[in-house]
């Protein structure tokens, strides 16, 4: 089978796995068309798709309003829709099953309890903050535009570790020993043809570790050896290095091969994206800066100084949390899309 019909098997097979979660529908079966479609137009002048107790509670416009609004926030069921004739029946069938839950909570009167009133105004409360934040960045905050000279000056600022696809570094061999008399004597035999630094080694009998490229990422490499192989700018060289554990070795640094990174082609629009968002974050500091002053903001600072005393199960840095937050953020898309 061919990569592209395996593929496009599996893309149907997410495709209706994913309207059938949506919908609650079941595929296969046969349907019924239902009567609501041919009753009397409804207030807004569109023909009624769905009555409760005789009541209509969905129109064509009010479906059509529905059917835009749930492709615009589920953007693959759209490419979806094009493999299922009766998709759109699927996606009234969600539309219906919601006013059916409603009208069963307003017959029970949910609405009443009071767990349901606080999850109520807090949900309230954050579509009233998240209206509020979409207004404020129309109003006062605005489209930021990225020029091609500022994407290139991030990547070239960023090659190193943001773009990097291989991270090179200085191709190695070498020879433990426990005293530096010992290793001194392997070095003598060693550096008068580093070349052949693996035949002098099987000659004197001992067992050579062929170091993975050596770099500022070679965290299971001792540190002085590390630091000193990073250190040559000739190639091939032999050199002695007194290990952190206070053993010996005898390194030969073969090679250096350079990082590689992506090109600029490949993470452009990535990029601009990364830029319009520190641009962004940069022009609502600012405003809201303007505001704190403007309505004389006063913010209780010692509480959370009086906090950094009490003990803490995890200490991060400002790196580290500036990371943690942009996962979140890469996490979480649509999330970024309906704020």
């Amino acid at each position: 089978m061919s990569t592209q019909v395996f593929q496009a098997k599996r893309f149907c097979g997410v495709a209706v796995a994913a309207l059938m979660v949506l919908s609650g529908c079941e595929f296969g079966k046969s349907k019924k068309s239902s009567n609501a479609t041919s009753l009397a137009n409804a207030a807004d002048g569109s023909t009624v798709l769905c009555t409760i107790g005789g009541k209509p509670v969905i129109t064509a416009a009010q479906f059509e309003q529905y059917f835009n609004q749930f492709v615009a926030q589920n953007p693959r069921i759209q490419s979806m829709i094009q493999f299922f004739p009766n998709a759109k029946q699927e996606i009234f069938k969600t539309m219906a099953n919601e006013e059916i839950v409603a009208y069963w909570a307003d017959e029970n009167n949910i609405s009443e309890d009071a767990e349901y009133q606080h999850e109520l105004e807090q949900a309230i409360k954050m579509v009233k903050r998240g209206l509020a934040a979409k207004n404020f960045q129309d109003k006062h905050v605005g489209k930021v535009a990225v020029s091609d000279s500022e994407v290139k000056e991030y990547y070239e600022a960023h090659k190193n570790p943001d773009l990097i696809v291989s991270p090179g570094g200085i191709k190695a061999l070498g020879v433990e020993f426990a005293t530096k008399a010992s290793a001194q004597a392997f070095l003598d035999k060693a550096k008068a043809n580093p070349s052949k630094f693996n035949s002098v080694a099987e000659a004197d009998k001992q067992k050579v570790r062929e170091f993975a490229p050596i770099n500022s990422f070679s965290f299971d490499v001792d540190k002085n050896v590390k630091d000193k192989v990073s250190e040559l700018k000739t190639f091939p060289s032999v050199v002695l290095v007194q290990g952190a554990d206070n053993k010996f070795w005898v390194v030969a640094a073969v090679s250096k091969e350079e990082a590689k990174h992506r090109s600029l082609d490949e993470v452009r629009d990535g990029i601009k994206s990364v830029i319009e968002r520190d641009k962004l974050a940069k022009i609502w500091t600012d405003k809201l800066d303007d505001l704190r002053k403007k309505y004389d903001i006063v913010e209780n600072a010692e509480f959370f100084e009086a906090a950094k005393e009490e003990p803490a199960g995890l200490q991060l840095s400002q790196e580290e949390l500036a990371s943690l937050a942009q996962q979140v953020a890469s996490q979480a898309p649509e999330a970024q899309k309906t704020a």
